[in-house]
C-alpha cells in the first residue's frame, strides 16, 4: 500500500505532496535522489530586488511521485526550475552576505552550484526529465514520440 505526505514551507502553507509505495525505501541509497538546502532565490535588482524563494527545504527519494502545489506566485515554477538544473540557486541574500547554511540543490548528490555548465547540462540529460506547461508539441510526431523524444541522443 501507498502512503501520501504532505510536506509544508514554515509558513504552514503546503509546498508539495507527495506518494510512494511501501516498498521505496527499499529503493532508498544513501543520498537523495533530489534535494533542496535552505534554497534562496532572489529575482531583480536594487530596488527591485524580490526574495523569490526563501529557505526551502525538500528531498526527494528514489521511488517518490511528487507534486508542487501553491497559489499562483508562490514560486512553484521557480523551484521546479532549480530543482531540475535550469537555473541556480541565490548564494547571497539582498546584503550581499552569503546564505547561512548555503542555499544548494543537490542532483543525486552532485551539489549544481559546484558544476560548470556543461556538466551540469550532462545531468540534467542523464537524470531529469522535463515536461513543461507550454510544451510545444512537433506535430510529425505522436504524443508518446514527444514526450520520448529528449531521451533520443541527436
Amino acid at each position: 500500500m501507498g502512503r501520501i505526505s504532505e510536506r509544508r514551507a514554515e509558513s504552514g502553507e503546503p509546498i508539495a505532496k507527495t506518494a510512494a509505495s511501501a516498498s521505496s525505501s527499499s529503493l532508498s541509497a544513501i543520498r537523495f535522489l533530489l534535494s533542496a538546502r535552505n534554497v534562496h532565490r532572489l529575482l531583480g535588482s536594487a530596488d527591485a530586488l524580490t526574495h523569490i524563494l526563501k529557505g526551502v527545504n525538500l528531498s526527494i527519494d528514489r521511488g517518490e511521485y511528487v507534486s508542487i502545489i501553491g497559489a499562483s506566485g508562490s514560486g512553484k515554477s521557480t523551484l521546479l526550475y532549480l530543482l531540475g538544473g535550469l537555473d541556480r540557486p541565490s548564494v547571497n541574500d539582498a546584503d550581499g552576505k552569503p546564505f547561512s547554511p548555503a542555499s544548494q540543490v543537490l542532483i543525486d548528490g552532485e551539489v549544481t552550484a559546484d558544476l560548470s555548465d556543461q556538466e551540469l547540462a550532462l545531468v540534467r540529460n542523464e537524470k531529469i526529465g522535463f515536461v513543461f506547461q507550454f510544451h510545444y508539441l512537433l506535430k510529425e510526431f505522436t504524443a508518446q514520440e514527444n514526450v520520448c523524444l529528449p531521451m533520443f541522443k541527436l
